[in-house]
């Protein structure tokens, strides 16, 4: 694909199922940049930096319940602020029991390739 200087990462995105297969922190799943980087202070708080997404997004306990571990309690301040502002972009999300997948689509207006979004692993 390069001969066709097509960006991957533009084309391809993860579409989070489950949330088995994606990294809650270090993976672009959300929005359009890692959690990490959006909210370091809360990462530097949490126990379990590899957790993924089904870690702190699950359909145990409801569809909008999410699992803390961090390391110690989130403070006031910064760390209240990153928070609400992590808990703001997952208010809409709800894991699901179908797979995490990669979707894909090509914008037809390149005259390259034409693809519909697909989910398959």
């Amino acid at each position: 694909m390069f001969d066709l200087n097509i960006d991957l990462g533009s084309v391809f995105v993860k579409k989070v199922g489950d949330g088995l297969s994606f990294s809650f922190w270090k993976d672009i799943w959300i929005g359009e940049q890692k959690l990490e980087t959006l909210f370091p202070r809360l990462f530097s708080l949490e126990v379990n930096k590899d957790c993924k997404v089904v870690d702190r997004c699950n359909l145990n306990n409801g569809p909008h319940t999410r699992t803390w571990q961090w390391r110690r309690p989130v403070r006031d301040g910064v760390e209240k602020e990153q928070l609400d502002g992590l808990l703001n972009i997952l208010r809409h999300f709800n894991p699901s029991f179908s797979n995490d997948c990669w979707e894909y689509s090509i914008d037809a207006s390149e005259d390259i390739l034409k693809a519909e979004p697909s989910c398959r692993f």
